[in-house]
């Protein structure tokens, strides 16, 4: 607690570019930093591009880059013998080809990226694509970002567009007992009537305990299949909850690329429900406090949900700020972790934060970070009185355990009536009246006053005790 508190009425308080230009393969090659720091030199193109529809979608192949080769290089530029005779530079295997990037333009549009394969690999597979008219070109690009002049195929012909018959209301699957499985069925059917006006859809589904029968349909014209959607309790837990999700189905019909469904499920007579933080206060602020004192706060963190929660709390910023409690905790439902946030003013006047972060496995808030903040003062510049919403001062607010005047205030003074200051142990606070200049006594005219302000309210309780560090 702070030092030199003079009484409620005289207690004070505290007012205290890098941007991404290319697409970078998903791979890296070893390669020494005077190289990668003096390369512009791009990699050598490939040769023979083609694209053909194979089983598994557009099947894309070419002939490597003659860059495509490993080889040493050494680590520096001293290549002077030491005195045994070998060279003072070491050597590692770099290949002046990181990899490459394939591209597919649809009908003439900008080029988007299709894949990534690393160096030595000369195929790749565009599952179904979505559109009618194709061409794949591919790079050659090395670890330095340089990349070759792009290599095109023939343009890659689908058929005629289809015609998709798609029905795009929202699934609610509603209430899923415990381990039980919900599903609903999509007809997809492709209405057109040329020959090879196949219709190509893709699946995506998105959102825990959702699942779709396949990820690829491929329609002839005139036909048409189902699409399972389920959704599995036993697949996030059996944990009582909302769950949401989404189907996305993309296809090469021009009038019909993307439905997108809402997907819905609840559990509620399943397990308790997922681990749930709470932290409180959201933040700490100690305001003005006197130089060489100590203040202290309260934080707790507390599972609000059902399941075990589990996580750390670590203090980071200035050294005058200390944590008491357990570094890692696991807390029950309703189960309570309690810390003291000490603030431990120097000598020198200064302000001072920090950051009280608390990691754990609620889904919704991983992490929680709490602000710390205090300044340290030779003196507190300004006098707190409690007052009332109005703004009207409130007397015989004595112990300060609740925001209001009310009996543990009465048993304060009731113990002090009858003092004055001849008494080693009077106590200036109760001596309330005269307001302007007390008589030095806790006298009736003590009580009269406490009397009326009894029950009052006092609206800057919480600012009062933290200008007293309590």
């Amino acid at each position: 607690m702070s030092r030199g508190k003079q009484g409620i009425f005289t207690i004070v308080a505290a007012l205290a570019t890098v941007a991404t230009m290319a697409v970078a393969p998903a791979f890296a090659v070893t390669i020494s930093g005077s190289v990668a720091a003096t390369d512009e030199r791009a990699p050598d193109p490939v040769a023979n591009v083609d694209a053909f529809l194979g089983a598994d979608g557009i099947e894309v192949s070419w002939e490597l880059s003659p860059s495509d080769f490993v080889r040493q290089s050494p680590t520096g530029t001293d290549f002077t013998s030491g005195a045994t005779g070998k060279w003072r530079n070491s050597f590692v295997n770099v290949n002046d080809v990181a990899g490459y990037t394939i591209w597919r333009s649809e009908s003439g549009l900008d080029a988007e990226l299709a894949g990534t394969v690393p160096p030595g690999v000369a195929q790749f597979v565009d599952a179904l694509p979505i559109g009618s008219s194709f061409v794949y070109s591919v790079i050659a690009i090395d670890a330095a970002g340089n990349e070759s002049a792009a290599v095109a195929a023939l343009e890659i012909t689908l058929g005629p567009p289809p015609v998709a018959n798609i029905p795009a209301g929202d699934i609610a699957f509603g209430d899923v007992a415990a381990d039980d499985v919900a599903s609903a069925s999509i007809v997809i059917a492709n209405d057109a009537t040329e020959d090879l006006a196949n219709l190509n859809v893709s699946i995506v589904i998105e959102g825990a305990g959702f699942l779709a029968s396949t990820d690829v349909i491929a329609l002839e014209p005139g036909n048409s299949t189902t699409l399972d959607v389920s959704f599995s309790a036993a697949d996030v837990g059996n944990i009582n909850d909302d769950y949401t999700g989404t189907l996305t189905l993309r296809t090469n019909d021009k009038n019909n690329r993307e439905i997108v469904i809402a997907l819905s499920a609840s559990i509620t007579g399943g397990l308790l429900g997922a681990p749930d933080i709470a932290v409180s206060p959201a933040e700490i602020g100690f305001g003005q406090r006197l130089l060489d004192s100590i203040s202290e706060r309260a934080l707790t963190v507390t599972n609000v949900g059902g399941l075990p929660l589990t996580g750390t709390v670590t203090l980071s910023g200035d050294a005058e700020f200390t944590l008491t409690g357990d570094a890692e905790f696991l807390l029950e439902e309703g189960d309570v972790a309690n810390y003291i946030v000490e603030f431990i003013t120097p000598l020198g006047a200064g302000s001072y934060s920090g950051t009280i972060t608390i990691d754990s496995d609620d889904a919704d808030e991983p992490t929680i970070e709490v602000a710390l903040s205090g300044t340290a003062v030779e003196e507190i510049t300004a006098i707190l009185v409690p007052r009332d919403a109005a703004g009207e001062p409130v007397f015989g607010w004595f112990t300060r355990t609740e925001d209001q005047v009310g009996f543990n205030d009465f048993f304060a003074f009731a113990d002090n009536f009858g003092r004055s200051s001849a008494d080693a142990d009077f106590d200036v606070a109760f001596d309330i009246t005269p307001r302007d200049a007390p008589n030095g006594a806790v006298d009736f005219d003590d009580f009269f006053l406490f009397a009326d302000n009894f029950g009052r309210t006092v609206a800057n309780a919480a600012e009062i005790r933290t200008a007293l560090g309590e």
